[in-house]
This record gives C-alpha cells, structure tokens and sequence, in this order.
C-alpha cells in the first residue's frame, strides 16, 4: 500500500511540472510589458560578469521625463565603471561595429567610481534620443567590476553586461529590451486587468512588416513604427493594426470621397482604442515620433472598438502619394485561465 501511495504522489508531482512546463509562454515577445515598470515595480534583468557569474540584476523604469537605468551588485563585487547606450536597433553606430561588436568607450553614458561602489542609477532624460511613450529601444548596458579575494590579497576583475538577450557580434554580451510606458499607468486591479500597447498602421497583414518604417535620424530607423504610403480613391483601401508590434489588433480603411479623406480604423481580437492620432504627409516621417503633435486627434471614453477619421482634402495631395500615419492607445482585457 506505501509503495502504491508513494508511486502515486510521484506520479502527481511530475503531472505538476509537465503542467507547469506547458503553460509558459513561449513565444511572447521579449520587453511586451502588460504593466508600467516604476520605481516600485522596475523591470529586472540579471547581470552577468564574466559571462557566466551572475554579480546582480539590472532594474529599469521610466517616468514622464527620464529613463532609468539601475545596477545592483551582490556576492562582493563591486562597480569599478559604467557604460549605458539606449537605440532602437542593432544597426552600425559610434557605439556598435557593422559586425555586432559594441564598443563601450563609445557609449553615450559612462561613469567611474573610486571608491567603488556596489549600487548605481543611471539616470537619462527621454528628451536626449527623442523617445516617446509605447517605443520599444534597446539598453546595452556594460560595467567594470572587482571583487576582492581574501586568499590572495587582491582583487578578481571581470567585464559585465547586463540583460536577458545574447548580443551579435564575435564577443560575448548581453543586451535588453525595453517598452517606456506612461507614468499615470496604474497596475489593473485583479478583477479587471487590461493588457495596454501603442498600437500602429502598417502596410501589410504581417508582425515583421517594416516596408515603411519611421527613421529617428537618418540610418536609424524606429524598432518598429511605421505608417503607409496610398494614393486614396473612392473605393476603400485596406491596411492593418498591429498593438505592440506582435499583435494584431484591426484593420484600416482608407478611401476619399468628395473633398473628404477617410480613414476608420476598425478594432478586432478584442481590442479596444482609448485615444489615437493621425498624420497626412507627403514626405517620409523622420525625426521623433512626437503623436501629441499629430494635426488629428481623438480620445475615447469609454474606449471604441471602431472610429473614423473626417479629414478636409487639400488640393495639394491630387493625384499624390500620401503617407498617412496612423497610430492609437490600445487595451484588451486579459481573461483569466
């Protein structure tokens, strides 16, 4: 009979793990944060010396003016300097080589401590790369460490890079990715959670679509912003809806009839919009995806599930391509399993 009990409560136990292994979500893209990182609640990545040696954690959050970017260090070791870069991508700069290698030195921050130390905030204002609420950037963030060996007298120094994604490149490094969130973003509560993402018009029904992206500057497009390039008749013209880059949250058509260009964007998979704004142009968008600039705007209370834009034909755009840039808060409440 205990053989019998013991076989069973083996057998729960690893029902249990198979149950846990399968329930994790595994293709969930990486830095899609549901709720706001803060102070309270940063994000965290480990820090990794030597490679191999976890020395600490990384804790990253933003408010309404700055970014920021946190080393805490354990087991001893300690900050002996520091290199942080924020971008948007992995594309050649002063601070990374064509092959993927980053360079430290070339990094936009870097701080020395004498004496050492074992905790630091990096602190930088979301003015300085342009950076707006719902953007999705890369940290690369490199320190100098010492820990002191008590049986020899001096002290073991290790290069490390803190994050959770294995950099490019001939050398070994780390990297993080990370979503800035507005800082009036409350937790939900646990009875009415909401997923939240910016959400942006691409042209194709496809989350890798970037064939029109926003450039920040010229060589650095944005990770993932977009918008599309039409010449509008009377008969609608359909593009897409993506939240967060991965999800596809609806549909936009597009069309002009009389003195009026139309775009009524048309929610779907249970997303909803709480704001939006819309951008007409002739030219390709460069510079800092500013939304709040944006001629058009729209707020939603209680949020929509579809909406339409009315906007006055200039003469101007006869007969011309336009690129329209079409972007929105998005929510979905998140059913519990």
């Amino acid at each position: 009979m205990k053989s019998i009990l013991k076989l069973t409560l083996i057998l729960l136990v690893f029902t249990l793990l198979l149950i846990s292994c399968t329930n994790k979500d595994i293709t969930a893209p990486k830095g899609s944060n549901v709720l706001k990182a803060s102070a309270s609640n940063p994000d965290i990545y480990p820090i990794w010396a030597g490679q191999n040696i976890n020395a600490g954690t990384m804790a990253i959050w933003n408010d309404s003016i700055n970014i920021f970017v946190q080393f805490n260090l354990i087991d001893g070791w300690m900050l002996e300097q520091t290199h942080v870069q924020l971008d948007t991508d992995l594309t050649e700069d002063e601070w990374i080589h064509a092959s993927g290698t980053p360079v430290p030195g070339q990094f936009d921050y870097i701080m020395d401590f004498n004496p050492m130390v074992t905790t630091y905030t990096q602190v930088i204002p979301l003015s300085a790369y342009g950076y707006a609420y719902g953007d999705t950037i890369i940290i690369a963030a490199h320190a100098s460490v010492k820990k002191y060996d008590s049986q020899t007298g001096g002290y073991q120094q290790e290069t490390a890079w803190g994050g959770d994604e294995e950099g490019p490149g001939s050398r070994w490094w780390f990297y993080m990715h990370y979503i800035i969130t507005p800082p009036d973003q409350q937790p939900p509560d646990d009875d009415d959670e909401y997923q939240y993402e910016t959400a942006m018009m691409r042209m194709y029904d496809d989350p890798a679509d970037f064939t029109y992206r926003w450039f920040v500057k010229p060589g650095k497009p944005h990770a993932w912003f977009g918008y599309v390039k039409t010449t509008p008749v009377m008969t609608p013209q359909t593009y897409y809806f993506y939240a967060g880059q991965y999800y596809k949250a609806g549909e936009v058509n597009i069309w002009k009839a009389g003195d009026s260009l139309f775009v009524q964007c048309n929610m779907m998979n249970d997303w909803e919009a709480t704001g939006s704004h819309l951008n007409v142009q002739l030219t390709d968008y460069m510079g800092s995806p500013a939304f709040g600039n944006f001629p058009y705007t729209a707020t939603f209370d209680p949020a929509v599930n579809m909406f339409t834009y009315n906007v006055p034909w200039n003469p101007a755009w006869d007969g011309m391509e336009l690129k329209i840039c079409l972007h929105a808060d998005a929510q979905k409440e998140i059913i519990p399993d």
